[in-house]
C-alpha cells in the first residue's frame, strides 16, 4: 500500500512528514560549506559539525522561486535517499508545496524532477496559502471559531493568497539587512548567515510605535530596557548565540564576545510594513491585504477582514500579529471586524495533510485539487501539468 508523504518545501526549511504521523519533523532547506575545513553539509547534517565560524550559505532559493537546482536536489537527495525520512519515492504519494507565482519553467522543471526524477506514483501540488485555504484544519481557529470560516485571506509574508498579491519582502530579506548594518556598525558577519538569522529569530520583534520607539532609543534609559547583548557562538561549547539583557552586563564572562543589538531590534522587522526604506518600491504586507480584500466581492470583504491567516517562519516575530491588526483597523471600515491569526510553524504541513486526508476518505471534495498520478503526467507532459494544478 502506498505511502502519502506531505513536504513543505519552504525557502529556509522543510517540514515533512507522512500523513499517518502525528507531527513532522523539521530540516533545513540549505547547503552548508565550512571556510577552513572546506567541508559540505547538506541539510540537517550541519548538526554533526563544530566548525560553523563563516559558513558559506547556500539556498536553493532566491527571491522566493527554486534556481538553484542542483543544490535542491542535493537536499531532497538528502531527505529521500539517505533515509532521513524514511521514505522510498516510488512508493509513496507526494504532496508538495510550492511557491505563488511560481513560473511555468520552473513548475516544468519541478514535475519532471518529481516523476521522472524520483518516480513518485502521484502528485498534488499547490501553495502553502492554497492549501491553507482548502483544508479544514481547525486548530488554528477552535479558541475563537467554532467552525472552519467558509473565506479567509492567508498571508504567506512575502506573498498574499487571495487575488495572490505578492510582495517582495520575506525573512531572507530581513536577515540580510540584519547583516548590513549590524556588519556597518560592529562585527562583520556578511558571511555569517548562521549567526545573522539566529540574531533576527531571537533578537528582533514588531514595534507597535515604530517613530516613538525609534526616538527614545537615544534615551539611555530606554535603550537599557531594549537593549540586548547577544552572546556570539564560540563553536566549541556552543553553536548558537545566547542573549543578555544589558543591564545584566556585569555578568557577561571575559571570554565571551559580545554583539550589541540596540534598535536593529526594531529596524529590521519594520520592513515588512514599509519596504521603501530599504528602496523596494512596494507597499507593505497591511497594504497588500487591503488591495487583495477590496479586489474581491463587497459581500464578502468583512469576512476575509475578520479571518486573515498569517503563514511562514517570519510570522512568528513578537508583536506582527498585534501591529498587523492595528494597520489594518486604519485602513478597513469601523463597521469590520478585524481578526489576525498567526498560524503555528508546521500549519502549511497539516493543511496539506488534511486536504490529501480529504481526498483519501472521499469528504468535502468540492474545490479540492485531485491527486495527478503518474501516468496521467506521461499522457499529459509536463507543460499541461502546470495548466492541471492551477
Amino acid at each position: 500500500m502506498s505511502k502519502t508523504l506531505i513536504l513543505d518545501n519552504g525557502s529556509f526549511s522543510i517540514k515533512a512528514g507522512f500523513v499517518t504521523d502525528e507531527a513532522c519533523k523539521e530540516f533545513p532547506n540549505y547547503v552548508m560549506k565550512t571556510k577552513q575545513s572546506k567541508m559540505v553539509y547538506v541539510s540537517d547534517l550541519i548538526d554533526k559539525t563544530t566548525d560553523l565560524s563563516g559558513l558559506y550559505f547556500h539556498s536553493p532559493f532566491e527571491n522566493g522561486y527554486i534556481v538553484n537546482w542542483d543544490v535542491q536536489l542535493s537536499i531532497w537527495d538528502r531527505l529521500y535517499e539517505d533515509s532521513a525520512l524514511n521514505c522510498t519515492p516510488n512508493d509513496t504519494n507526494l504532496v508538495l508545496t510550492e511557491p505563488i507565482f511560481n513560473p511555468p519553467s520552473i513548475k516544468t522543471n519541478l514535475y519532471e524532477l518529481i516523476f521522472e526524477e524520483y518516480e513518485f506514483p502521484s502528485l498534488i501540488s499547490l501553495s502553502a496559502s492554497e492549501f491553507v485555504a482548502k483544508s479544514n484544519y481547525l486548530d488554528l481557529f477552535q479558541k475563537e471559531r467554532s467552525v472552519f470560516p467558509d473565506s479567509m485571506i492567508v498571508v504567506d509574508i512575502a506573498s498574499i493568497q487571495n487575488t495572490f498579491n505578492r510582495i517582495d519582502v520575506g525573512g531572507l530579506t530581513l536577515t540580510n539587512f540584519l547583516k548590513h548594518i549590524v556588519s556597518y556598525r560592529s562585527w562583520d558577519i556578511r558571511d555569517d548567515y548562521y549567526i545573522a538569522n539566529d540574531i533576527k529569530e531571537k533578537c528582533c520583534f514588531v514595534s507597535q510605535n515604530f517613530n516613538y520607539d525609534l526616538k527614545n532609543f537615544k534615551d539611555q534609559s530606554y535603550n537599557n530596557k531594549y537593549h540586548v547583548n547577544y552572546v556570539l557562538p564560540d563553536f566549541t561549547s556552543s553553536k548558537k548565540g545566547i542573549i543578555k539583557i544589558s543591564e545584566n552586563s556585569e555578568n557577561l564572562k571575559d571570554n565571551e564576545q559580545i554583539l550589541s543589538v540596540k534598535n536593529e531590534r526594531i529596524t529590521v522587522p519594520e520592513i515588512l510594513f514599509y519596504p521603501s526604506d530599504i528602496g523596494i518600491n512596494q507597499g507593505g504586507i497591511h497594504e497588500a491585504v487591503l488591495e487583495s480584500i477590496e479586489s474581491c466581492p463587497e459581500r464578502i470583504r468583512g469576512l476575509l477582514a475578520n479571518n486573515i491567516v498569517v503563514i511562514g517562519g517570519t510570522s512568528h516575530l513578537p508583536g506582527l500579529k498585534d501591529r498587523l491588526e492595528k494597520e489594518l483597523r486604519k485602513l478597513f471600515p469601523e463597521s469590520f471586524d478585524v481578526g489576525v491569526f498567526i498560524a503555528p510553524r508546521n500549519f502549511s504541513w497539516q493543511a496539506g495533510k488534511s486536504v490529501s486526508l480529504n481526498l483519501t476518505q472521499n469528504t468535502d471534495q468540492n474545490n479540492l485539487t485531485s491527486f495527478l498520478s503518474k501516468s496521467e503526467y506521461q499522457e499529459i507532459g509536463s507543460s499541461r501539468t502546470v495548466e492541471y494544478f492551477k
